[in-house]
């Protein structure tokens, strides 16, 4: 008896190690898709401290209560139904990652706080330097489309895999926010 619930422990364990690194493929993805169209430059110019890190991953926790916000509200089994909202909050979060990873550069306090009402109007930006909003406003265009090419790996990989819509409205939040996080450590300026 205790083989039998040692084995299924060890399934769960396996079960959530590959969980893991599919959520890690869609996060990961529209990085890859923006250094291959050369939006992303492949090093960094900034490499946040500790403290910046944890701060960040605290902030896409909240991402986990959106995801269950929208899902409880939903009337859907899958991202590609809502893939026009999702792009929206796609744009939002990659501007949230942007100003946050500006705030890193310039050692100063980031607003970590989300108006909750602009999410799905893809509008976002309101503390970010001039000169960096005229940069990023040059690639939104290309930013959309990752967007949407991601939303679209992410429903592949809910469909194959079997995730949950929790998990994979996650990985498209926080893929977004990393995205943008990732464009402001590596640009120049």
């Amino acid at each position: 008896m205790i083989e039998k619930l040692e084995g299924r422990g060890s399934n769960l364990k396996k079960n959530n190690i590959k969980m893991e690194a599919i959520v890690k493929e869609i996060i990961q993805y529209p990085i890859n898709r923006s250094l291959e169209e050369f939006i992303l430059f492949p090093d960094r110019e900034y490499q946040p401290n500790e403290t910046e890190a944890k701060q960040f991953s605290k902030f896409i926790s909240i991402f986990k209560y959106i995801a269950d916000d929208m899902e409880a509200g939903a009337k859907f089994d899958s991202v590609a139904v809502i893939k026009d909202e999702l792009v929206k909050a796609f744009t939002f979060f990659f501007d949230k990652g942007v100003e946050i990873g500006s705030a890193y550069r310039e050692d100063t306090e980031p607003n970590l706080d989300i108006d909750f009402d602009n999410i799905f109007t893809g509008i976002h930006g309101d503390n970010i330097p001039t000169e960096l909003q005229q940069k990023v406003n040059g690639i939104i265009p290309k930013v959309i489309q990752i967007g949407a090419e991601t939303i679209d790996f992410a429903h592949n990989k809910q469909q194959e895999k079997s995730l949950t819509m929790n998990i994979t409205l996650r990985s498209i939040l926080t893929s977004a926010a990393m995205l943008g996080l990732e464009y402001t450590l590596r640009i120049e300026r």
